[in-house]
């Protein structure tokens, strides 16, 4: 599945999937936490961290470690 960089990633902050690839590639987050600190998101509820945190009924498609670890593997 592809995703648009307006794709809301982090449903409770307002977090597109554009802020966390900037935030990772151009403000240097690579660790979760510089992640978080930089965007907010997965800072509320933190369903949007990974599968096993995602506590909604309808499972999200993409999370914030599986962000981090692909553009990191690049």
């Amino acid at each position: 599945m592809t995703y648009e960089m307006d794709y809301e990633v982090c449903k409770c902050r307002h977090v597109t999937l554009g802020e966390i690839i900037h935030a990772i590639k151009e403000e240097k987050a690579n660790t979760l936490e510089a992640l978080q600190e930089l965007t907010d998101a997965g800072t509320a509820c933190g369903s949007c961290v990974c599968k096993e945190d995602d506590i909604g009924e309808a499972k999200l498609g993409l999370y914030l470690v599986d962000i981090l670890k692909k553009i990191n593997n690049e």
